[in-house]
């Protein structure tokens, strides 16, 4: 097959470094750190840094991994692409959602509420982890994903949750993929207001 029948492939084209490549089961593949700073230079906003909160999170590698392998690049266009992606990501997000929601509120130039927030009631018991939260302002923002939040325990236990952080003074905002993917202006407008209101 030649590579121009491979519709759903894309081929890039950059020099590896030392120590850029390894072999998994007999084929030759680049580094995590390398494999993220080609996902940082070439795709798409998005995907380039929840590919990189993603690693970060889950242990693969550190920013600075992925900073060592700019060192040799060029050009340095590519670079600073992949630099400013390593900024926006915060290792956290666990899902696409989160990380679309915080680079929304980013570039509206809204403060950044702080990503995974333990919630616990006076006696020590874990009321909730939000996907985000303002504390001072004691406002919660849940991105709810289809797949896990259309299932009727999720929906019984969201429920539960927001009700226990209601009594305990907290205002939740739940937002789905539609509301920040394809109205991404009325979403920040939301927690907007919401924080001018608290």
């Amino acid at each position: 097959m030649r590579r121009n029948d491979r519709k759903l492939l894309r081929f890039h084209r950059r020099a590896l470094g030392p120590g850029e490549a390894e072999v998994i089961g007999g084929v030759p593949v680049t580094t995590i750190p390398r494999t993220l700073a080609d996902l940082a230079a070439d795709e798409e906003r998005l995907l380039a840094v929840y590919a990189l909160d993603s690693a970060i999170r889950g242990g693969l590698c550190t920013t600075d991994d992925v900073s060592v392998v700019l060192t040799n690049w060029r050009p340095a266009k590519s670079a600073i692409r992949v630099r400013l992606r390593l900024q926006e990501s915060d290792g956290l997000a666990e899902s696409p959602l989160e990380t679309a929601g915080r680079l929304a509120l980013r570039d509206a130039g809204l403060p950044l509420p702080t990503a995974q927030f333990q919630v616990w009631e006076q006696d020590g018991t874990l009321v909730a982890r939000l996907d985000a939260a303002y504390p001072e302002q004691k406002i919660g923002i849940e991105f709810d994903g289809a797949s896990v939040h259309d299932q009727v325990p999720a929906l019984f236990r969201d429920r539960h949750r927001q009700n226990a952080l209601g009594r305990l003074g907290w205002h939740v905002l739940r937002f789905t993929w539609w509301d920040v993917m394809r109205n991404p202006a009325a979403f920040v407008d939301a927690i907007h207001r919401t924080l001018a209101d608290r």
